[in-house]
């Protein structure tokens, strides 16, 4: 009867470290999910709008691919929370930075258009 209940006992521990082991997974939901938001980020023009966000988002990544590959999946998943964050704040400064240049070439022409008018008009005074 004694063995009998050292027997269930060692079968239960076993069974319970093979059940947390087992729920141990990578972060597979979280991964994609930065990994469409890097995509949007690259798409949208990060590189050449807002290059400083979208390098921090790249290393918030970076960290994340590490913690999985070292199996530390819940600070895996919390990573690539981050870098999600990170990648949709690059988005939006990608396109307030379009916005920028956008402005700013508006402006120039502007210049552009107003300097031409008076290289003309002084022509036409020349001309006379």
């Amino acid at each position: 009867m004694k063995r009998f209940k050292l027997a269930v006992s060692a079968v239960m521990v076993l069974s319970l470290a093979l059940v947390f082991i087992g729920c141990a997974k990578p972060p597979e939901a979280e991964q994609q999910a930065a990994k469409a938001a890097m995509d949007t980020a690259v798409a949208a023009g990060a590189d050449k709008y807002a290059a400083a966000d979208l390098d921090a988002a790249k290393k918030l990544w970076e960290a994340a691919e590490a913690q999985v590959k070292d199996k530390k999946y819940k600070e895996a998943k919390q990573g690539y929370v981050d870098a999600k964050a990170a990648f949709d704040k690059a988005v939006t400064a990608a396109g307030e930075g379009k916005k920028a240049i956008a402005a700013e070439a508006t402006a120039a022409v502007t210049a552009i258009e107003e300097s031409a008018k008076s290289l003309e008009e002084a022509a036409q005074k020349v001309g006379k």
